[in-house]
């Protein structure tokens, strides 16, 4: 027999859409995502002048940063979807958060940084915006209209990549000032993740469950 059919209507497309966007899931899952990308592009852009000229690294060891930063995330981003996978997503971001806060504290904070550890503590940097947001996009996926969720990283991505200039300023001798107040602003937003993730683990936890189909028997 033929399906019920249902009336194309454009208003209830639109309530539809407005309902589905305006959700408390969708509304968490966008929030989590985008402090991770505004975070991560406050850091990243800047990096590698900060290295260079507040770091004292040479552009060949600047290349090092980037080599060892890209395997470590290699290695690291895989084993990051397994410990959410385990553990849950709200205790990993929590374990990535410490780890942040120790790196960008020492890089960017307390900016004493032995020669010999430059390189790795970098490159650590490099790998851990990436993981930050793995977590969080990890568990956003859960969540409906990921079309959305593309555009809102895409934003919260151009809106700290604009406004981390407004923070920083060039020395008279040629370092970046500022860096600490980009970093705890990231950090800040770092922070924001373990209670957000709690929050969608809780709404979405509370979703009645679709019923599997049985065969007749």
């Amino acid at each position: 027999h033929l399906a019920e059919l249902r009336t194309w209507s454009w208003s209830g497309q639109h309530e539809a859409m407005i309902e589905l966007i305006t959700a408390r899931s969708s509304m968490l899952a966008f929030m989590l995502i985008a402090s991770a990308s505004y975070a991560a592009l406050l850091i990243s852009p800047n990096l590698a002048v900060f290295a260079v000229h507040n770091g004292g690294l040479s552009p060949a060891r600047l290349a090092d940063v980037y080599l060892l930063g890209g395997v470590m995330s290699v290695l690291a981003i895989p084993l990051t979807g397994r410990f959410v996978d385990s553990f849950g997503a709200a205790p990993v971001s929590i374990v990535v958060a410490l780890v942040t806060t120790g790196l960008l504290g020492a890089v960017f904070i307390v900016s004493h940084v032995n020669d010999m550890l430059a390189v790795p503590l970098f490159a650590m940097v490099v790998a851990f915006q990436l993981v930050r947001s793995t977590v969080n996009q990890v568990w956003v996926t859960r969540v409906p209209f990921q079309a959305l969720v593309a555009a809102v990283t895409n934003l919260a991505q151009a809106a700290g990549a604009a406004s981390a200039p407004f923070l920083l300023d060039f020395a008279p001798d040629g370092r970046l000032v500022g860096m600490d107040t980009v970093a705890l602003l990231a950090l800040l937003l770092t922070w924001a993740a373990p209670p957000l993730l709690l929050m969608l683990d809780r709404v979405l936890a509370g979703r009645p469950s679709a019923l599997v189909p049985t065969s007749p028997s």
